[in-house]
């Protein structure tokens, strides 16, 4: 299972950022959220914010891997992720099991 973790007081040039990354099951980042994640605090963005981006991504992932795990392959690259995954997720489960609407 993909997990969140707090990186605290990470030096960026003169500055000391605190962002959350994602671990895969072997605690390795997953590079394209975590990078995501990373510039949103260089941004400025509150470490609030990014929690809550890396809650949501955390459930992209998870469920993608359950997914695809499913059927054999237990791939976590972002750039293998089809529309139809997508569109599943967002429509599948963020809006069934979250109860979220979409507004016009």
């Amino acid at each position: 299972m993909v997990q969140e973790v707090l990186i605290k007081n990470y030096s960026y040039g003169s500055r000391h950022l605190n962002f959350y990354a994602l671990l895969d099951e072997n605690e390795l980042p997953l590079f394209a959220p975590t990078l995501f994640l990373f510039h949103t605090a260089i941004e400025g963005q509150d470490v609030k914010t990014t929690k809550a981006y890396a809650h949501d991504l955390k459930s992209f992932f998870n469920i993608l891997k359950e997914s695809s795990g499913a059927r054999g392959n237990g791939s976590l690259e972002f750039k293998d992720v089809t529309d139809v995954q997508m569109d599943g997720y967002l429509n599948g489960y963020l809006i069934e099991h979250r109860k979220l609407s979409i507004k016009p």
